[in-house]
């Protein structure tokens, strides 16, 4: 059934590509070679960084504890990832976030969560009512459409569909109910017990991996290098912060506005207005052998900012200056 859903949704978007014109019909069959090799790991190459390195560092762990745990670690990446990219954009709208941020805040509160020391439940909190706000956007008249496909750094409104399907939110309110249940509530667990939580989770990640597909791809997440005008077109080089291979890919995209050169962002080529990520996220530099770590934000201590990394690194944790992110975290954290 899965397969089959993973199948449905490539058709459709290869039949829409083809139909618009927007990809020659060879890189519109690309996706289809994915479907002869059914491994996560393949997956990895069509997801941000941030997730595929989570979900690389599970294919590679041996041992029932290690893999139960890095499991877990996995499915926070993903809704870590997914609440920054609709924060992110909920910020881009200067309107739209005067009404949503106060609501959110409030929702949280009532839940007892907080965005100051983010969970699990946190960001599963974010992405229930900030996913739906957007998809009834996209569901409405062309002009709202438009309006939120922009805010997304113009990825086209089925691919958009596609990572806000309420299918895969209520998948992650499921991990995220299990997760509570299972390491938040039991006692002594057998390796057997906890095997049967690895099966279940790993069945998830292949059942989220059926509903969003390759939709990563057609709005990838990049960081912006240097920037030229020609003949009032702008052009802005890039890496490709997509699949686990580092260096980055490089490419150049048009955009409508210049990125900030080092930042983050999901962008596709000829959009109006990038979407700048969240410093929820970041990139580090790290050992030789670890060019590029990816951080998640996980507190603020007084004048300090928690971050860890749910990658395979020398450091699972780093502190950096509060400072630093005020600017950023100022209109989410305050009451």
């Amino acid at each position: 059934l899965l397969a089959l859903r993973r199948v449905e949704n490539l058709v459709q978007e290869a039949r829409a590509d083809l139909w618009t014109g927007e990809q020659q019909a060879d890189l519109v069959a690309g996706p289809f070679d994915s479907l002869l090799d059914q491994s996560l790991e393949r997956w990895t190459a069509s997801l941000p960084y941030p997730f595929a390195t989570a979900l690389w560092t599970l294919t590679s762990r041996n041992g029932v504890d290690a893999r139960h745990r890095q499991i877990f670690h996995t499915w926070e990446s993903y809704a870590a990832f997914m609440a920054t990219v609709l924060l992110s954009a909920l910020r881009q709208d200067g309107d739209l976030a005067d009404v949503e941020a106060p609501v959110l805040r409030r929702a949280l509160v009532g839940a007892g969560l907080s965005l100051e020391r983010p969970t699990f439940g946190t960001w599963n909190a974010v992405i229930q009512r900030l996913a739906s706000r957007f998809r009834s956007m996209l569901e409405g008249e062309a002009e709202e459409r438009i309006r939120v496909c922009n805010l997304f750094g113009g990825p086209r409104a089925g691919v958009l569909a596609a990572v806000l399907n309420p299918s895969c939110v209520q998948l992650l309110a499921e991990v995220n109910s299990r997760r509570n249940r299972w390491r938040g509530h039991s006692g002594a667990t057998s390796e057997a017990a906890l095997q049967t939580q690895i099966d279940y989770l790993t069945n998830a990640l292949e059942e989220l991996r059926a509903l969003v597909g390759e939709a990563w791809t057609r709005m990838p997440l990049v960081r912006a290098g240097r920037a030229s005008r020609r003949r009032g077109e702008l052009t802005q080089e890039v890496e490709i912060v997509m699949g686990t291979n580092v260096p980055f890919r490089p490419g150049s995209i048009r955009v409508g506005e210049i990125m900030e050169e080092g930042e983050l962002y999901i962008a596709t080529d000829g959009c109006t207005r990038p979407l700048p990520l969240s410093h929820l996220i970041v990139l580090r530099s790290s050992p030789s052998s670890e060019r590029h770590a990816c951080y998640f934000f996980n507190r603020a201590e007084g004048d300090s900012v928690r971050l860890v990394s749910y990658q395979m690194t020398i450091s699972g944790e780093i502190y950096e200056p509060r400072a630093e992110y005020d600017a950023d975290l100022a209109w989410l954290l305050t009451p």
